[in-house]
């Protein structure tokens, strides 16, 4: 059974992992100014994430693995976004077909590994 500070920092995770994640893929296809409103939300899970890692440690609960797992899946969209930005600085054609499958087999994979790594969350949680 999870103590109520767990399980409300549990949720806070899977709405951070939800939001991120949602707004990092909106951010490989829209533009300006919707790009900036995907950016903010984006930043916004991760300021959830910071929180409920917080909440959790200051619990006593050591949960560090499970955030740098969360961090590591959402740097996978680095190269992606690293591609729009230098296309965007030297004025080149982005091949939209090429980056939609790359988001959409990454995207597919972070979601496969993000439901894992929250079942692994939720099982130590219950365990404290």
């Amino acid at each position: 059974m999870m103590s109520k500070t767990s399980k409300t920092n549990f949720i806070l995770f899977i709405m951070s992992e939800v939001l991120t994640f949602t707004f990092i893929v909106m951010l490989q296809f829209t533009e300006y100014p919707v790009f900036l409103i995907s950016l903010l939300f984006m930043h916004l899970g991760i300021l959830f994430f910071i929180i409920s890692k917080k909440r959790l440690q200051k619990a006593g609960v050591d949960v560090k693995a499970f955030y740098l797992f969360e961090y590591g899946l959402l740097s996978a969209y680095l190269p992606i976004l690293a591609y729009t930005l230098l296309s965007y600085l030297f004025h080149y054609e982005i091949d939209r077909p090429v980056k939609l499958t790359i988001t959409l087999i990454l995207t597919f994979l972070c979601i496969i590994l993000s439901i894992i790594n929250t079942i692994k969350l939720q099982k130590h949680l219950r365990q404290k």
